[in-house]
């Protein structure tokens, strides 16, 4: 694992989420373009410092990114409703025995595990294609009978 560089990149996932919370993000499809193209660019940088296990460090990247981009948004939770009244509706819609902040603490890991399976599918997809992930096989392959 290169903790320095998940930590450093991590980074990014932290800014993402402040853009959120203060409703600087756009909204819809572009706030996914904008996500992607960031994904995109930290993996290619992940990949010229690593040398191996390049899914795993993705994946290890985007969780360690999606808590801290979860846990900001639970501290701020009220700030980010109050920023994104389309978020806001959202929450008003749900039965009043439900609190908003359980629903989202419930529901937000399942992002955080999907978003760092696409981190760590986007870093090694980058190492295939830079070629950094085509090693030779060690041991030649069984032979077929």
């Amino acid at each position: 694992m290169n903790w320095k560089w998940i930590g450093i990149l991590s980074v990014f996932g932290v800014i993402s989420s402040l853009l959120s919370i203060f409703g600087v993000m756009p909204k819809g499809a572009m706030q996914y373009v904008i996500s992607f193209s960031v994904g995109i660019i930290l993996s290619i940088i992940f990949v010229k410092v690593t040398a191996d296990k390049f899914f795993k460090n993705g994946f290890t990247l985007g969780i360690t990114a999606g808590l801290l981009s979860m846990l900001l948004q639970m501290l701020f939770f009220n700030t980010m409703l109050e920023n994104n009244p389309e978020m806001a509706a959202k929450f008003e819609q749900m039965p009043a025995n439900m609190n908003p902040v359980v629903m989202f603490a419930a529901f937000a890991p399942i992002g955080v595990v999907i978003g760092g399976a696409i981190q760590g599918f986007l870093t090694w997809l980058v190492a295939m294609l830079m070629g950094k992930g085509s090693k030779k096989r060690q041991a030649p392959p069984p032979m077929s009978v």
